[in-house]
């Protein structure tokens, strides 16, 4: 079988780290090549984007560092989702596409996401929000100065997600994987993905919060290992 990249692209706030434990299953055929956005993991002492075409054109220049002389697929965790999507279309401008792409614990950028707390609240407000998802750390929360340095990054993040958002779907002609969790789907929104589906659109569902997959990376993995 042919081996193929996985360019996986971080939640709000992630970074690289997020899929260290998720590359332990996979198959030794995917190679797994998680991006690090501006500001985050190995880049922190760099300036975050808050625009999405400036977060594509460096999410492609990676991309383009790692090559794309292998069949590749996209995925996308949160955020990290609508940035997959953009980038599939960005990538087709290019002449490049991608063999399948896996959509994680979001709704399409054409569906309001209440669950994510607007840039625009304040500090208590928008760590509120946050929180509710889970995925935060105790040790963040009451480290005053972890975050001064975390808020302007996630704020950051959640104004470039907000910015990707789109009046409706386009064709997206490569077959996708849609993986959430129940918190994720309270209202259905979910199956929205069907209507840029150009090809196979499969579901799979966990119980669990937002960020279900630290406690499902095995099964995870084995739903990569079965599309290749």
């Amino acid at each position: 079988m042919p081996k193929i990249r996985l360019f996986c692209l971080p939640y709000a706030g992630g970074s690289s780290l997020f899929y260290g434990e998720l590359k332990k299953y996979l198959r030794p055929e995917v190679e797994l090549c998680a991006i690090d956005l501006k500001g985050h993991g190995m880049r922190m002492g760099e300036t975050p984007n808050v625009r999405m075409k400036d977060a594509l054109d460096d999410v492609c220049e990676q991309v383009r560092k790692v090559g794309t002389d292998w069949p590749f697929a996209l995925l996308g965790y949160s955020m990290g989702s609508t940035l997959a999507y953009h980038l599939f279309f960005r990538l087709r401008e290019q002449g490049l596409a991608p063999k399948h792409i896996f959509f994680m614990a979001n709704t399409p950028p054409y569906v309001p996401d209440d669950a994510v707390p607007s840039s625009q609240l304040d500090d208590a407000a928008f760590l509120e929000g946050l929180s509710a998802l889970g995925g935060l750390p105790q040790e963040l929360l009451e480290s005053k100065e972890l975050l001064n340095l975390f808020l302007p990054i996630m704020r950051a993040d959640v104004q470039l997600e907000e910015g990707g958002a789109v009046t409706g779907p386009a064709m997206i002609d490569c077959d996708m994987t849609i993986v959430y969790s129940s918190q994720d789907d309270q209202n259905g929104q979910m199956e929205q993905w069907r209507k840029c589906a150009g090809g196979s659109c499969d579901f799979h569902r966990f119980e669990g919060t937002h960020f279900f997959m630290l406690d499902h990376y095995a099964e995870v993995a084995e739903i990569i290992n079965c599309v290749f």
